[in-house]
This record gives C-alpha cells, sequence and structure tokens, in this order.
C-alpha cells in the first residue's frame, strides 16, 4: 500500500516563510478559525521532514508516529487529518490574501451591511472604498474594474435610500452612471487589446491549437478610434492612457503606420511613473512586436530599435507582471536571436549567464542548449553545436524552425551533404503542410530554402549555375541578416571557382 503524503499539502508547507509559519500556528491555535486541533500537531509533525518532504521515511505512517498520539495508526483517519490540514491552510492563504486587500475587505464588508440592512453605514463604507482606489496615475484594469464596481455602488445605494429626489442627488447618480460607462468601455479597450495579444503569443508558441481566436471578429463591427477619441476627451485625467492606446491601436491598424511607432515609444518612455509595471509589460510587449514585424520585411534599421527595447526592459525588469515572476522562453529567444543577428556574440553570452535564472526552472536546461547551439556555430565548434541541438526538447513551437535552420547549415558546414539534403527536403514538408505557420513567414523561409538549395548543389556540383549569378543575387535580398550565411557560402565557391 503507498502511504505517501499529499503533495499538494506539502507544496503549500514548503511555500511557508517564517512569518507565515509563525502565523498559521497562531491560526491553528484559534477555535474560531480551526475546529479541528489535532491538526496543530499534524502540522508540527510534518515540519519535521521539511524542507524537502522527501525520502523513504517520509509516508503518512511515520508522519503519524511522531505526532505522539498515543493511538494506533488508522489510515483513514490519518487521510482525513491530512485533508483538514490542507483545507486550512487554504483558509489561511485566503485570509492572508483578505487581510491584505482593503477594498475586497470593504467590498465583503457591504455586502453584509446591505444584507442586515444598515444602510446609514453604507454610505460611509462606499466613500472609504472610493478612497482606497489609487489614483488615476496609475490606471489599470483592476482600477477600472474597482470604479465600475463602486459607480454602480453609488448609483444603488442613492436608489436603496430614496435619494433621487432632488436635482442634486439625480445630477449625482447620472454622474455615477456616466463613470461607471466610461470605465466599462476603457475595461473593454484595455483588455480586448491585451487578450488578442495574449492568444497571438500562445498559438505562436505551441504547435497544436484547436481553438481559434474570435477577439478580430469581435472587435470588428466596433470604431475602436472614435471610442478612444471620446474617452480621452471625456477623461481628461487619464489622457496619457487613452493617448497611448490610441497609438497603440493606430500602430497595428492604419496604413502609414511608423509614425504611430515613435510616438507610442515616447509617450510609453515619458509617462512610465504613471503606469503600472503590468501595463509596462504588455506595452513595451507591443513595441517590440512591432520591431520584429518590422525586421521580418526587412528592415535592418529596426534591430536597434529592437535591441535598444530589449536594453530597457531587462533593465527595468519589464520582462515580468504580478502573474508571471520568470522572462518567457519567446522572449528569452528573441533577445538573443537578436544579438546574434547584430552581430554581438559576447553580450549574447553575457545575457545567457546573466537571465538564465531568471527563465522558469522547467525551461532553463532547453533555453541553454539552445542558445549555445548558436554560439558554437558562430565560433564553428559544428559538432559541439549539433550535440546542443541534440539535447534540446522540441515542445516549444518556435524553437523547431530555429533548429532546423541550423542543423541543415551545420550539415553543410560538415560536408554530410546527404543528410543536408534528406533534412532540406523533411524541412519543405514541414514547412509547405504546417498550418500554424503565417503565411508571410512560410513564403520567406521557402525562399530561403529555395536558395539554400541552390548553394548546396552548387558545392556538389550537381547545378552548372554561375555562383556569381547567385552570390549577386543573394547581395540583393532586402533581409541581409537572414541571407547573411548563405551570402557567406555563395561567396567562398564564387571564390574557389
Amino acid at each position: 500500500m503507498n502511504y505517501k503524503v499529499n503533495e499538494n499539502l506539502t507544496a503549500i508547507v514548503g511555500s511557508l516563510s517564517k512569518k507565515d509559519l509563525k502565523d498559521f500556528r497562531k491560526f491553528l491555535k484559534c477555535s474560531f478559525m480551526n475546529p479541528y486541533p489535532k491538526t496543530e500537531s499534524l502540522f508540527n509533525s510534518l515540519l519535521l521532514f521539511g524542507p524537502q518532504f522527501s525520502g523513504p521515511k517520509f509516508n503518512r505512517i511515520e508522519v503519524f508516529r511522531r505526532m505522539n498520539s498515543g493511538r494506533s495508526y488508522n489510515d483513514s483517519t490519518m487521510r482525513d487529518l491530512l485533508s483538514k490540514l490542507k483545507q486550512l491552510l487554504e483558509k489561511y492563504l485566503s485570509y492572508r490574501s483578505f487581510d491584505a486587500d482593503e477594498y475586497d475587505r470593504l467590498t465583503h464588508l457591504r455586502k453584509q451591511l446591505y444584507s442586515r440592512k444598515l444602510y446609514r453605514q453604507i454610505e460611509r463604507n462606499i466613500h472609504e472604498t472610493e478612497l482606497g482606489i489609487k489614483g488615476y496615475e496609475v490606471a489599470d484594469p483592476d482600477h477600472f474594474y474597482k470604479k465600475i464596481k463602486i459607480e454602480t455602488e453609488k448609483f444603488n445605494n442613492f436608489v436603496i435610500n430614496k435619494k433621487l429626489y432632488n436635482e442634486q442627488s439625480l445630477n449625482d447618480s447620472i454622474t455615477s452612471l456616466n463613470s461607471s460607462a466610461k470605465n466599462h468601455l476603457a475595461l473593454f479597450i484595455l483588455e480586448s487589446i491585451k487578450q488578442n495579444d495574449n492568444i497571438l503569443k500562445i498559438t505562436k508558441r505551441q504547435e497544436r491549437t484547436k481553438t481559434r481566436n474570435v477577439i478580430p471578429e469581435l472587435l470588428k463591427p466596433v470604431n475602436m478610434k472614435q471610442i478612444i477619441v471620446t474617452l480621452k476627451k471625456n477623461n481628461s485625467e487619464l489622457s496619457h492612457i487613452f493617448q497611448i492606446y490610441f497609438n497603440l491601436y493606430l500602430l497595428f491598424s492604419a496604413g502609414n503606420r511608423e509614425k504611430y511607432f515613435h510616438l507610442l515609444k515616447n509617450d510609453i518612455i515619458e509617462n512610465s511613473d504613471k503606469i503600472n509595471a503590468d501595463e509596462l509589460h504588455f506595452l513595451f510587449g507591443r513595441l517590440i512586436d512591432y520591431c520584429v514585424n518590422m525586421c521580418n520585411e526587412g528592415r535592418s534599421e529596426y534591430y536597434r530599435e529592437l535591441f535598444n527595447a530589449y536594453m530597457i526592459m531587462l533593465e527595468k525588469k519589464y520582462y515580468t507582471n504580478s502573474s508571471n515572476k520568470y522572462i518567457s522562453q519567446d522572449l528569452f529567444r528573441n533577445i538573443f536571436q537578436t544579438a546574434v543577428r547584430t552581430n554581438d556574440l559576447i553580450w549574447a553570452e553575457e545575457f545567457i549567464v546573466k537571465y538564465r535564472k531568471e527563465l522558469h526552472p522547467l525551461n532553463r536546461d532547453n533555453m541553454y542548449y539552445y542558445c549555445y547551439a548558436y554560439i558554437h556555430f558562430d565560433r564553428k565548434n559544428f559538432e559541439k553545436s549539433l550535440d546542443n541541438i541534440l539535447k534540446i526538447k522540441q515542445d516549444y513551437f518556435a524553437l523547431k524552425i530555429d533548429i532546423k535552420i541550423l542543423q541543415i547549415k551545420i550539415y553543410y558546414e560538415l560536408g554530410m551533404y546527404e543528410q543536408t539534403f534528406n533534412q532540406l527536403d523533411s524541412f519543405k514538408h514541414f514547412i509547405t503542410n504546417h498550418e500554424q505557420i503565417a503565411s508571410g513567414k512560410r513564403e520567406k523561409i521557402k525562399d530561403f530554402l529555395h536558395y539554400f538549395e541552390r548553394v548546396l548543389k552548387a558545392r556538389v556540383k550537381e547545378d552548372d549555375e554561375s555562383v556569381v549569378f547567385l552570390y549577386r543575387e543573394l547581395c540583393k535580398k532586402t533581409d541581409a541578416q537572414f541571407y547573411k550565411w548563405l551570402t557567406e557560402k555563395a561567396l567562398e565557391l564564387k571564390r574557389a571557382k
């Protein structure tokens, strides 16, 4: 029989700080909070196996034995007691969160006041709640959500207390409803743009997604431009937020988009002290997305803009937000690739050493092998580069194309031409048949593989075409960074001729 202790329970216990441990012991001693007095002894016994909570001696029988209860072991009773301790830990964590958030505390108190019909006390509660909402200078979705709720509560309070009988009360109620509506629209704009962005990033990272993105379809009938202009006009205290989102909207939808990039970048930097960390994380992400798109279109001057944006993001730690304290694989890969494309391999290696620990622990080794595959390739250590590639778990879709391109380059450099032809053929089928790859990117990679095959055939002398002509064609490519290696190989063949 397996006497394993619940892993979810030990994970919670392992996450507790010294202060948490002290406070939770007080929590367990309180009979109002804890109706199960035996859980206190169980918790103390459990701590004797920390902080690892592992090993052959860590099981339900041993934990029970160290409780010194003087009773015989009963597995059903022990499992029930462990379950109750887990419930109490979850209750304690909920209490800590509730106690730390004054807005939530006052909101729950207000519900109780309503249920007890203590209407006179509600008005003061609403006033205190409103004072506790962070100011407009750090407006974010949470701010808008709280404003919607409190303005609606103010109106409801007017109705319940029958105050809609004079002009002042009527004006106040209309003001509250107007404010609620404006904040609804602001929340709608911010969250729609953000969630669309999140879906794009998820589908880029994952190889298979069955659910389509409906947000662009939902936004299609909406005159986003007019809504933002109206909000900016009627909410002057939030003008910087709406100006930023107005430029963001135009950046990804207007015709002459480049000027909006610079306007957006300047607005974000100038107002960074008025925007919270989550918003800055999102906004810098969108600036970077635009730079990447421009680089992919062959606008090599945007590599410097991209690199500068990455520098700010790393320096200010905008790569984290309230829900994620790690740098994403996607961002880590993009920063590294930008350094590779700008020939700054020394900085790239420093970046790996310094920021690898900022990745989620499950991703650290994978990204380490990925990056050093490129570094060894640049140093012409092709066998080491190939060894690193073989260690990469290819469950992250964005890496697959990078790895396939690097692998055919390595085979070419090692003179393994048969393997190069086989990998090239397999890669062409992958690109043609994989529906998740965007059409623009697919055509670009197909073009690269077309020229790669011509260089390869010229190398093994299966094709008599003029290498000089091939070299000239490659030199004309707009994305010089993408075709740099191929151009160098064509030049080597030209010189050999």
